[in-house]
């Protein structure tokens, strides 16, 4: 099996993170904290997330980042956002937007669901499902600012907050790892994030406020 599969299937709360830092559950935003993760993503690009929702407002993003304008969205974002009129997860993504963005599938509130978005092979996958219009994904996508979580990184701000809850977080160009981000506490001060395994970075929130976070898990 490939390290992309190992990577892709590894529980979250079974990785390692250095003995600073104590692996939680989960952290959690009551939407007014989020997350810059450094990376902007490319055709290439695949992020894995699991998470929940404490219920949205009319349009809320889990993940996401957005060019400077508008003019030419097919080329300048991807995110899911989560509509409050009709419990949809929504996913702008490879081409597919506005009123064909939905995937379909209904999300319940504080309910842990997954989505695996994966431009690089052209598939879309909520909760171990293929959503089957993503299969047509087919031309080059960039953007040039970087993925945000907890909200959509739009040029130099951060818009579509969302409450809610990040278990972990998983970002691939093409097959390889860039970012493996595990919800933690650093023991010196306390204060809540992502601690990525690849890069070994330990990322904060960038909004106000404090994060919360689930329980302690153990070290192994």
């Amino acid at each position: 099996m490939s390290v992309f599969r190992n990577l892709l299937i590894q529980s979250f709360d079974s990785k390692k993170i250095p003995r600073e830092y104590q692996k939680v559950q989960y952290i959690e935003s009551d939407g007014n904290q989020y997350i810059n993760t450094g990376y902007v993503p490319t055709s290439g690009t695949r992020l894995y997330i699991k998470a929940s929702s404490h219920g949205v407002a009319s349009h809320t993003a889990l993940f996401g980042c957005r060019a400077s304008d508008y003019s030419n969205p097919l080329l300048s974002f991807i995110e899911l956002t989560m509509n409050s009129d009709t419990n949809l997860i929504r996913l702008d993504a490879g081409g597919i937007t506005g009123n064909n963005a939905s995937t379909g599938v209904h999300w319940v509130k504080d309910e842990p669901f997954t989505i695996d978005v994966d431009l690089y092979h052209k598939k879309v996958l909520v909760n171990g499902n293929v959503i089957s219009k993503y299969n047509s994904m087919s031309y080059p996508y960039s953007c040039n600012v970087s993925i945000g979580v907890f909200a959509v990184h739009h040029a130099n701000n951060y818009i579509y907050p969302i409450a809610g809850r990040v278990y972990g977080c998983t970002i691939y160009n093409q097959d390889t790892a860039v970012r493996d981000l595990v919800p933690c506490y650093r023991k010196n001060d306390g204060v809540i994030g992502f601690y990525d395994i690849i890069g070994k970075t330990f990322y904060t929130n960038i909004g106000s406020g404090t994060f919360a976070k689930g329980g302690d898990l153990k070290w192994v």
